[in-house]
């Protein structure tokens, strides 16, 4: 085996769906998040599950869990709070949560996740031009992508 844990002269191991992959945002495509999630999912028999009413509930059940970990905090307070190591790592897990709802709903509709975000941005950018002036947010919707 290489440092990198390829085996000498062959191809890299694929980790296994629940094993660390070392992801970062530069090199992780929209596709293997997808592929990895729904390989986590048919794994564990849970398709049956996963049909699109109950992973459109998870994901507002998920959301709703992120959200009350900035209940009762003053707008102006919550880049503080978010910053806290433990309130963070709840954060975090959350958030992940979410995504890996979304993520599981576009693998179940078979939706190419990257081009609708794609084709959402456009329309939002023809909803809400971009600020040429006033300060933050002037005549723009204060900041809304949907």
């Amino acid at each position: 085996m290489t440092a990198a844990g390829a085996p000498v002269g062959g191809e890299a191991r694929v980790p296994a769906p629940d094993e660390f992959h070392g992801w970062r945002a530069g090199d992780t495509t929209i596709a293997a998040v997808q592929e990895r999630i729904g390989r986590f999912i048919e794994s564990r028999g849970w398709p049956v599950f996963h049909d699109p009413k109950n992973l459109a509930m998870s994901i507002a059940i998920e959301a709703a869990e992120l959200m009350e970990l900035f209940q009762w905090v003053e707008s102006g307070r919550s880049d503080e709070v978010a910053s806290d190591p433990e309130h963070r790592r709840r954060i975090l897990e959350e958030l992940a949560d979410v995504m890996i709802y979304c993520f599981s709903l576009g693998h179940r509709l078979g939706v190419d996740v990257a081009a609708a975000l794609d084709e959402k941005i456009v329309r939002n950018g023809r909803k809400y031009p971009a600020v040429s002036g006033d300060g933050p947010g002037a005549g723009s919707g204060a900041g809304g992508l949907g």
